[in-house]
Formats: C-alpha cells, structure tokens, sequence
C-alpha cells in the first residue's frame, strides 16, 4: 500500500483511511513500514504519558477492533429486565478495553462484567487516567501540575502507576510462558506475541 501511496499525487491520498484487519498486515505496518505512517507531535506529547511512544499515539484513525457483542448484549438485557440505568459510554469503553486486551496480549481482562479482580482495577485507574489526560487539552496549567506532581496530574500519575504494574507484569508472565520449552511459539493465541522476543 505505501508504494501506491508514493504513485499517487499528494493531494490524492492526504484523505486516504486504512482499516486494518488481518494480524499479519498489522504486523507489517508496525514492525517493518511503521516509518512510512505519519505521527503527530502534538497529540503525542499530550497522551504519551499514558500510553508510551507505541503505535496507540499515533495521528490518524484509530483501529477498529470488534467489540464482544455476547457480553454486551447479556449486560443491556440484565439491566432492561432490573431496570437499571446503564452508563453506555463506559460500557463501550470496557468492551473496547476487553477486545483490545484479547487480541493483543490473549489475555481475558473481562471489565465488563468485573469478574477479574486486577482486570477491574487496571480498568478503572485507565479509565480515570483516559478522563485526567483529557483535561490537559483545557487545563493550560497542566505542565506546572505535573511539574509539582499536585491535583490532577498527581491522580493521574497514581494511575499510571497502577496501568504500568498491571502491563509489565503481564508482559513478565507472557516473557516467562514463552521462554518455557514446552511453548510452540509458531502457534500464538495473540498475534502480537512477537513483540515481547
């Protein structure tokens, strides 16, 4: 795709958006022709405390990834049938969240309906760190907070912290599962195994 990119003339692509979703495209998109996709230094700077120089900081369209409509569903038909009201926007997230974490680590957080303990509590530290980064688009004084590590930028380098423990020591577990010499690495259930080597 980029060599077609490159035929075309610049005002012919500038609009072009690309849904990737085969794992091994995905793979050569990051690993092998990540230098030929445009980020963006602006939201960069704002959103790579939470989420790091990887490929989520990126400018453009977001991935899209499928949302696990069964447990969705059970949710919506729970809470019609108690007449509960249902935070939708949250919901959403969680089922993002789940999807996110299934496909690139094979791992089942299950933040939807909060049976993982730590899956829970990573949940909701991101999701308050999601709220707080936002802020820093409103908060002119964003960088004096962090700065001094007060208000908000202090909560969400609390949260942070309790999203990077979760992530390295999944990662650790994953590094440990694949050094073992039972592992058959050539059959993963995530495809982005091939990034803890």
């Amino acid at each position: 795709m980029p060599q077609l990119l490159h035929k075309l003339q610049p005002a012919s692509y500038m609009d072009v958006s690309i849904d990737v979703t085969k794992w091994c495209n995905d793979f050569r998109i990051a690993k092998l022709e990540f230098p030929n996709f445009l980020q963006g230094g602006y939201n960069y700077y704002i959103l790579k405390d939470l989420l790091g120089d990887g490929i989520f900081t990126v400018d453009g369209d977001n991935v899209v990834f499928r949302k696990n409509a069964a447990k969705f569903a059970h949710i919506l038909t729970e809470a019609v049938k108690s007449n509960k009201i249902v935070d939708i926007q949250g919901l959403f997230m969680k089922a993002s969240l789940d999807s996110i974490f299934r496909v690139a680590f094979g791992v089942e957080l299950d933040s939807m309906c909060g049976s993982n303990e730590q899956g829970k509590k990573f949940s909701d530290a991101f999701d308050d760190a999601s709220a707080l980064i936002l802020r820093r688009y409103v908060d002119i004084l964003w960088k004096i907070k962090r700065s001094l590590n007060i208000g908000t930028e202090a909560k969400l380098k609390e949260n942070i912290t309790t999203v990077d423990v979760f992530i390295y020591k999944l990662i650790q577990r994953k590094t440990e599962e694949m050094s073992k010499p039972e592992a058959d690495l050539s059959v993963s259930e995530s495809p982005y195994s091939c990034y803890f080597y």
